[in-house]
C-alpha cells in the first residue's frame, strides 16, 4: 500500500553525461557543395573535399569557430568524421549538417549523439531528505493587442518555460555524498587512500568552474490517494548548485541545504526504484570539532555558505525558451558564522585588526578502520573577520558572532571539503 504523503517520497540523482557529438559525410558529391550548420552556411567545398578542409570551412562559422570541430579521415569519397568539441558545440545534441539542397550523392549520417547539459539520465544514487523545494518556472506571454473582447484572447498566449529553481535540504551521511558535494563545489573529487588506510577513502574537493557538471534530480511525490504506486516522479534536467551551505550547531546534525537551478521539468520518465547504501550514520554535533587559528575553540553554531555566481538566464532567440548551461559570471564567495562565548578578546581582535585566520571544522562519526574515522572537514586557510562586538543583553553569558570570508593568498585553496568515508566512487 502507497503512503498518501511526505512519508511516501523519495529523491534521486545522476550526473548528466557529457558526450561530443560525431557526425560522418560521406559520398561522392555531384558538384562543389556548401554545409550548414544551425543557420549558418560555409564556402564552398570542392569534391574531393578533404578532412582539412571541411574542417576549415566548419570552424569559418559563428556558431562553431577556431578549435570548434576536428575532422578525420577523407579525402571524400572516402568518409570523414567531424567531432563537435569545441566551446561552442561540444557536450549537446547539435544540429545535423545539412548538404546544399541541390547537390546529389553525399551524406550526412550521426555517429555518436551529442548529449549534456539537461539530457535525462535515470537516477542511481538514492538519498534521504529532509526537504526539497524544486518547482518550474513557466510564465505566460500573453498578448496585450486590444480586441473586441473585454478579457484577453485564448488563442492569444504561449508558454515560456524558464527553468526551475529551488532548495535541497540534506542531513550529511556518512556514505553516498560525494556526488553531491562535486556539485556544491563546481569540480570532481580526488579519491585517494590515506596512507595507513585499507578501506578509507579521503575523497577531495576543491572549487571549480562546474563547466559540463550538472545533475538530473528525480523527486518522487505522493498523491493523495494512497495506492500502490501512486508516487509520481517529477524529474529535473539540467541541475546546477547555485549556492550550498553546511550548518552544525549544538544539539544538532551536520546539514546541507543547495539551492539549485535547473533547466526544465520533466514529467514523462519512469519512477526510479530506489536503492540507498547500507551501513552508513548521521555526523551528529558530538562529534564536531572547531578549530580557530590551528587552535581548538569552542563553537556554539557554525555555518558556512558557498557561493556560485553562475549566470542563470542564458536565454536566446533560437527557436527555444530552454536556456543554455549556466557559467560563472564573477568570483565564487565563501562566507560564514560562528557562534561562541565571550571569553577572549583574540577572536575580537582579529575582527578589529583585520587579522587573517585558518578555520577548520571537522564532523566526525564512528571508526573505519584503526586510525580513520568516518568524516567530513571543510578547511578555509585564510579568512578575514567582518564583525561583530559582543554586546550585553540581561544577565545571561555574553556571546559572540563573528562572520568570515574566506579569501585566496595566491596558493593554499580558499577552501578545501575532505570527505572520508568507505566509498570508493563520487
Amino acid at each position: 500500500m502507497g503512503i498518501a504523503s511526505g512519508l511516501g517520497a523519495q529523491l534521486g540523482i545522476a550526473d548528466e553525461a557529457y558526450t561530443n557529438e560525431v557526425q560522418r559525410i560521406s559520398g561522392t558529391p555531384s558538384g562543389a557543395f556548401t554545409l550548414t550548420f544551425e543557420g549558418a552556411t560555409t564556402a564552398a567545398l570542392a569534391t574531393n573535399a578533404t578532412a582539412a578542409a571541411v574542417q576549415a570551412a566548419l570552424e569559418a562559422l559563428p556558431n562553431i569557430g577556431t578549435g570548434g570541430v576536428s575532422a578525420t579521415g577523407g579525402a571524400l569519397p572516402t568518409a570523414i568524421d567531424i567531432t563537435f568539441s569545441g566551446p561552442l558545440v561540444a557536450g549537446r545534441n547539435v544540429a545535423a549538417l545539412v548538404v546544399q539542397s541541390d547537390i546529389t550523392g553525399l551524406t550526412v549520417a550521426t555517429q555518436t549523439a551529442g548529449k549534456g547539459y539537461g539530457d535525462y539520465v535515470a537516477p542511481d544514487r538514492w538519498l534521504e531528505f529532509v526537504k526539497e523545494g524544486l518547482k518550474l518556472d513557466a510564465p505566460r506571454i500573453q498578448s496585450q493587442s486590444l480586441t473586441t473582447g473585454i478579457v484577453d484572447r485564448s488563442d492569444r498566449w504561449r508558454e515560456n518555460r524558464k527553468g526551475i529553481s529551488g532548495s535541497l535540504e540534506f542531513e550529511v551521511a556518512s556514505k553516498g555524498f560525494s556526488k553531491l558535494l562535486a556539485h556544491c563545489m563546481g569540480k570532481a573529487p580526488v579519491i585517494t587512500t590515506p596512507a595507513g588506510g585499507t578501506n578509507t577513502r579521503d575523497h577531495t574537493l576543491t572549487l571549480g568552474d562546474g563547466v559540463n557538471r550538472s545533475f538530473t534530480c528525480q523527486v518522487g511525490r505522493p498523491d493523495a490517494t494512497g495506492s500502490a504506486g501512486n508516487v509520481r516522479p517529477f524529474s529535473y534536467v539540467g541541475c546546477k548548485v547555485v549556492e550550498f551551505e553546511f550548518s552544525l550547531a549544538v544539539d544538532g546534525l551536520l546539514m546541507l541545504t543547495m539551492n539549485v537551478d535547473g533547466m526544465d521539468e520533466d514529467l514523462a520518465q519512469s519512477l526510479g526504484t530506489p536503492s540507498f547504501a547500507s551501513g552508513f550514520e548521521l555526523l551528529y554535533y558530538t562529534g564536531g570539532l572547531f578549530q580557530l587559528a590551528g587552535a581548538n575553540y569552542d563553537v556554539r553554531s557554525f555555518k558556512l555558505k558557498g557561493q556560485a555566481p553562475l549566470k542563470t538566464d542564458r536565454y536566446f532567440v533560437r527557436q527555444s525558451s530552454r536556456k543554455k548551461q549556466p557559467i560563472l559570471a564573477g568570483k565564487w564567495e565563501i562566507t560564514g558564522e560562528i557562534e561562541a562565548d565571550f571569553d577572549s578578546l583574540v577572536p575580537y581582535q582579529r575582527f578589529v585588526n583585520g587579522t587573517h585566520a585558518a578555520i577548520v571544522l571537522t564532523a566526525q562519526g564512528s571508526q573505519i578502520e584503526s586510525g580513520f574515522f568516518n568524516q567530513l572537514q571543510l578547511s578555509a586557510p585564510v579568512c578575514r573577520f567582518d564583525g561583530d562586538t559582543p554586546n550585553v543583553d540581561g544577565a545571561d553569558v555574553l556571546t559572540q558572532k563573528l562572520s568570515f570570508r574566506a579569501l585566496w593568498d595566491g596558493s593554499q585553496q580558499p577552501l578545501t571539503v575532505v570527505y572520508r568515508t568507505t566509498d570508493t566512487a563520487a
